[in-house]
C-alpha cells in the first residue's frame, strides 16, 4: 500500500513532465530503447549477484526461449503506451503552456 502511494506521489509530480519529453521521441524509438534497457538490467543485476561468466550463461539462457524474448518486449510495449496515454493530455508546446497560465 505503501508502494502505491509514492508511486501516485512521483507520478503525478514528474508524469507530466516525463510524458513531454517522451513525445520528442518516435514511439518505435522507446519501445527499442525500454526493451535493450530491460536486458541490461538482468545482465548487470546477475552480473553483480553471480559473477561475469554465470551472468553471460544466464543471458544467452534466457534469450534462447520465448519468455526472454517476448517478456522485455512486453515491457517495451507497456512503456509506448505510457508514453502515448501520457502524451494525450500533455501541453504541444510553450504557447499553449503560456495561455493556460494566463487564464485561470
Amino acid at each position: 500500500m505503501f508502494d502505491g502511494f509514492w508511486s501516485g506521489i512521483f507520478g503525478g509530480l514528474f508524469g507530466t513532465a516525463i510524458a513531454q519529453w517522451l513525445n520528442r521521441f518516435k514511439y518505435w524509438m522507446i519501445f527499442l530503447i525500454s526493451t535493450v534497457t530491460v536486458h541490461v538490467i538482468s545482465f548487470v543485476q546477475d552480473w553483480l549477484e553471480f559473477g561475469t561468466t554465470a551472468a553471460i550463461n544466464k543471458a544467452t539462457n534466457l534469450l534462447s526461449k520465448p519468455v526472454g524474448i517476448f517478456a522485455p518486449m512486453a515491457i517495451g510495449l507497456l512503456v509506448v503506451l505510457v508514453a502515448f496515454v501520457g502524451s494525450l493530455n500533455a501541453p504541444k508546446n510553450k504557447s499553449e503552456v503560456d495561455k493556460d497560465k494566463n487564464n485561470p
